[in-house]
């Protein structure tokens, strides 16, 4: 049988593969990590986002009375990213970045006075 199409095709071809052609490409080109890093900085907002998102898209079919088979539709799924990806954006940068800010600043300002404290107990 052709089990090994099923299961070990992706993992020992296609996976390898991927990885192999996007590192040729970012060695050519060099633009492909600045492009995708958006992905990567609101990665996290991504999954924080996800299930409540689909937790108020579920409520609001109930709600309207509309079929949950609409979720099954590629269009649904592509709004539902859609959305999701602007909610990341924005929680991202209206929350995660100045959170960042803050306990950076208040971290570092603690250190200093660590610091200046034990310097003058020395």
């Amino acid at each position: 049988t052709l089990w090994w199409l099923t299961y070990l095709f992706p993992i020992l071809v296609l996976f390898p593969v991927t990885i192999l052609s996007l590192a040729v490409i970012e060695t050519q080109n060099g633009a492909l990590g600045k492009k995708l890093s958006l992905l990567g900085d609101i990665s996290y907002s991504l999954y924080l986002w996800h299930f409540p998102l689909q937790l108020l898209c579920v409520g609001l079919a109930d709600y309207f009375h509309v079929s949950r088979d609409i979720f099954r539709s590629p269009l649904a799924v592509l709004v539902f990213f859609c959305y999701l990806m602007i909610i990341a954006i924005i929680s991202h940068r209206y929350f995660e970045m100045p959170a960042q800010r803050w306990l950076r600043y208040k971290f570092h300002a603690n250190v200093k006075t660590v610091l200046q404290v034990r310097r003058a107990a020395h």
